[in-house]
């Protein structure tokens, strides 16, 4: 029941935090060696510069650091992002946002930490079913260009935080009639979903701010909690289109949809999907995703392996 949603997102998240994450986890996959010690694999890290070069993960498990094997860990796949590797994650986050957020606070390391979390879940602690979908967003990332990563951002946030997905779609209902919206307004219609709930009512503004942040919506100046959408980024990879209908299935917690309803979807207000892109090739180029007919004439997409 969307009464029972977790809500999660409790603190702003910068896109230069969720750009650093991710290449955080490319880099796993990429520079490290596998080399099998027995039954361990060990895996040489190549070390981390952590305020903004990656490749260096020497300095904070030595030389070497022992990992889980794949049957040890439900989160990985290829690109090996175990138990051992979110650990190092998480610690190189913490590093790097030592002087980003909370520095004034009184409670510095549980802000710090909960931003952590956060993104530790969008990018390397993923839930299990969505650890497929997160390494092809990987694969992804340095195949489209700079203004379509957003979309990876967008749809693995909203894959893992439907909460963060709903408030999209209230948005994006909002912006379908008007050229602004305010606070109130998204969270009357979201409390009118969800309750009234102090988690909701303080996570919202933080959504808000992460979405402008982002580049998605702009603040309104000298107009206190009013917002305004933003031009919509074009998406034409094929690839990436697929990927992202994916997203949304596991956003809105069903194993199919009407596929109209998906690529018209409120919740992906940021974009606009080429007229005619969309066609069962497409949908096709993702192996976990499968089209059928529902009825005589309303095409469905869905999860293949439900």
């Amino acid at each position: 029941m969307l009464s029972d949603m977790p809500v999660g997102f409790s603190n702003i998240v910068k896109y230069e935090w969720l750009e650093y994450t991710v290449r955080i986890c490319i880099d796993v996959g990429r520079i490290s060696e596998t080399n099998t010690d027995g039954n361990n694999e060990r895996v040489q890290s190549s070390g981390l510069d952590f305020k903004g070069q990656i490749g260096l993960f020497g300095d904070l498990d030595g030389q070497y650091s022992e990992v889980s094997t794949v049957k040890d860990s439900k989160t990985v796949k290829k690109y090996g992002i175990g138990r051992k590797e979110q650990a190092l994650i998480r610690e190189a986050l913490h590093l790097y946002l030592a002087d980003e957020v909370s520095v004034h606070s009184s409670s510095p390391n549980k802000n710090r930490d909960k931003t952590v979390s956060i993104l530790s879940k969008i990018w390397s602690s993923v839930p299990p079913n969505v650890v497929e979908l997160r390494d092809d967003a990987l694969e992804l990332y340095e195949e489209i260009s700079d203004s379509e990563r957003i979309v990876l951002h967008w749809g693995m946030t909203s894959a893992v935080y439907p909460f963060v997905f709903l408030v999209a779609e209230t948005v994006g209902r909002l912006l379908r009639f008007q050229e602004t919206f305010t606070l109130s307004q998204v969270r009357e219609r979201v409390e009118g979903i969800l309750g009234d709930r102090p988690t909701v009512y303080h996570a919202l503004p933080k959504v808000l701010y992460s979405f402008v942040d982002w580049g998605v919506l702009k603040r309104i100046q000298n107009s206190k909690g009013v917002y305004a959408g933003t031009e919509p980024i074009s998406i034409k990879n094929q690839y990436l289109i697929a990927w992202l209908l994916e997203a949304v299935l596991y956003a809105k917690g069903v194993s199919s949809l009407p596929l109209l309803s998906v690529i018209d979807s409120p919740g992906l207000f940021p974009f606009s999907i080429e007229p005619g892109v969309i066609t069962d090739y497409v949908i096709r180029q993702n192996p976990r995703l499968t089209v059928f007919r529902h009825g005589m004439s309303e095409d469905m997409v869905g999860l293949a392996h439900k």
